[in-house]
């Protein structure tokens, strides 16, 4: 907890913090808004809250974004928006629902080196709820105004659960049915874990030398089904498909698998209006006519699975909303935080040793099999690395095991164990995806617009400036310098200092002649001049 509540405070005075007032195309700035929605007195979602954002506009009009997701289905997975929206209509702050946030994610870290100690003993478990504890992507999410702590948490009960319900104790797979059904309401994705949940039971019920599998898989299915009842009574009261939960799957599956798709981050592909028109954004459809657009080239498929491969396991974060690399700027605690790869590399370690033990004790193999799961989502959809950090649980818990028997055996298998991870660290990928670096344009203008609504146009224009310096270093960013020079300028516009603002056009001009926007507010600013 210390470690997030630092981070709290570094970050409490700076731009990030207020991130959601003004990025209006993030996912933070649109949960707020349903939440407020929602807590307004429309909790049923009737009148179905549905962001229109500017990349929607080069797919298709509003109106076939409508008719695509159908009547009232939920714009995306409800359980977090919901669990905003009472904290407001409680407390009316959001400031609030952030610290409890940031609470829960310390309790996350509790779970995490619960289940550790349970699977693998308490070794394991300190290793792993430290790590967790201070692994910095978990402390930058946790601050921030998305879901994936409640993922993180829901899952985790899940998996404590399954554990506990060794021995045929009823309630605990009543309880873990009910976890995945919550999980699920925050995140579908986790259906990929349910069957091989069933695997799981299975193996563990013949080890133990049981025969009720059958009853096992029953009430772990009936919890899921309760869980999920106010769901279906909520679809079925507005006209919803009963079971409908999101409206995302075959965007999701175009941004991942398109030929002319860049499957490393959220990217739009241009054939996405073209798939989405074909298929009238019906899941199936939306499958056949993506993979159809390969024209049988299977080569060209693959080669966009191993892209997803090497993004999902390289050290880099690939940024949705906000980049995980700003926040290390500016909170030191994230800045030197335990990253991903020496986690990766360890818990590959790891899996090696425990695949071998699950041999003998079955019930070993839920760590597997969930990181299998987590794995296997970056099929259908694309990688961020808000997506990866469910992955991050079974390597961190299998990693943090290897280290342990490393600790204890002190010997010629302990300095095999250690050379086999850094082995393993060294062959994992280092370098960003394609198209990617350490520093973007988002993150200062987003920071340069807050500064601007708190009525500092002098530390907005010197954010950008300072962002201009800096990715004027880096070639993969270098071509962003023209729209930060822009957006210096509209905010010096904005603010009345037309003569700043002129300058800062008329270098977004000497950088890409043919811009456009900056010519015509170059032309703008200097109209006001004269006046």
């Amino acid at each position: 907890m210390a470690a997030r509540l630092a981070h709290l405070a570094f970050i409490w005075s700076q731009p990030l913090y207020d991130f959601h007032l003004v990025w209006d195309e993030s996912d933070m700035h649109q949960y707020v808004a349903w939440a407020r929605h929602l807590a307004a007195g429309d909790w049923l979602d009737r009148e179905s809250f549905r962001p229109y954002f500017k990349w929607q506009e080069a797919v298709a009009s509003r109106e076939v974004w409508s008719s695509w997701f159908g009547a009232h289905v939920y714009y995306q997975p409800p359980l977090y928006p919901y669990l905003l929206a009472a904290a407001l209509a409680l407390t009316g702050s959001l400031d609030s629902f952030r610290v409890g946030q940031l609470v829960l994610g310390a309790v996350t870290c509790g779970l995490l080196a619960l289940l550790g100690l349970r699977l693998y003993g308490p070794a394991t478990g300190w290793i792993s709820g430290l790590a967790a504890a201070l692994y910095a992507p978990f402390i930058f999410y946790d601050a921030e105004i998305l879901r994936g702590t409640v993922v993180m948490t829901t899952q985790l009960v899940l998996l404590l659960a399954l554990e506990r319900s060794r021995g045929g104790a009823p309630a605990m797979l009543l309880v873990a049915g009910a976890a995945l059904g919550l999980a699920y309401l925050a995140d579908p994705a986790i259906l990929l874990f349910g069957p091989l949940a069933l695997v799981w039971l299975w193996l563990a019920r013949r080890a133990e030398g049981e025969r009720d599998w059958i009853r096992a898989s029953a009430l772990f299915v009936a919890g899921a089904a309760a869980a999920l009842t106010p769901l279906m009574a909520r679809n079925l009261a507005v006209g919803a498909p009963p079971t409908s939960l999101s409206t995302r799957a075959p965007l999701a599956f175009v941004m991942g698998n398109a030929p002319d798709a860049s499957p490393a981050g959220a990217v739009i592909p241009d054939s996405t209006g073209a798939i989405l028109s074909a298929s009238g954004y019906r899941v199936g459809a939306t499958v056949s006519e993506t993979l159809r657009r390969y024209h049988g080239n299977h080569l060209a498929l693959l080669a966009q699975q191993w892209r997803k491969v090497k993004s999902a396991w390289g050290a880099y974060e690939v940024p949705d909303n906000p980049s995980f690399y700003y926040a290390a700027e500016v909170s030191p605690v994230v800045g030197w935080g335990v990253r991903f790869l020496p986690v990766a590399a360890a818990g590959l370690v790891g899996l090696a040793l425990t695949i071998g033990g699950a041999l003998r004790e079955p019930a070993r193999a839920l760590m597997p099999l969930y990181l299998l799961s987590t794995v296997l989502l970056f099929l259908p959809a694309h990688v961020t690395s808000r997506y990866r950090q469910p992955m991050v649980i079974p390597l961190m818990i299998m990693g943090a095991y290897a280290l342990a028997l490393a600790a204890r055996h002190r010997d010629v298998a302990a300095a095999g164990i250690v050379a086999a991870g850094i082995a393993v660290m060294f062959l994992l990928p280092w370098s960003p995806p394609i198209g990617y670096g350490y520093h973007r344009s988002a993150e200062p203008v987003i920071a340069a617009r807050v500064h601007a609504r708190r009525g500092q146009p002098g530390l907005a224009a010197a954010q950008i400036t300072e962002a201009i310096e800096r990715i004027r270093t880096d070639p993969a960013a270098a071509h962003q310098v023209p729209s930060l020079l822009y957006e210096r300028g509209r905010i010096q516009a904005e603010a009345g200092l037309h003569q700043e603002a002129v300058e800062s056009f008329r270098a977004a001009l000497s950088e890409d002649p043919h811009y456009q926007e900056a010519a015509e507010a170059l032309s703008a600013s200097m109209q006001a001049l004269r006046r």
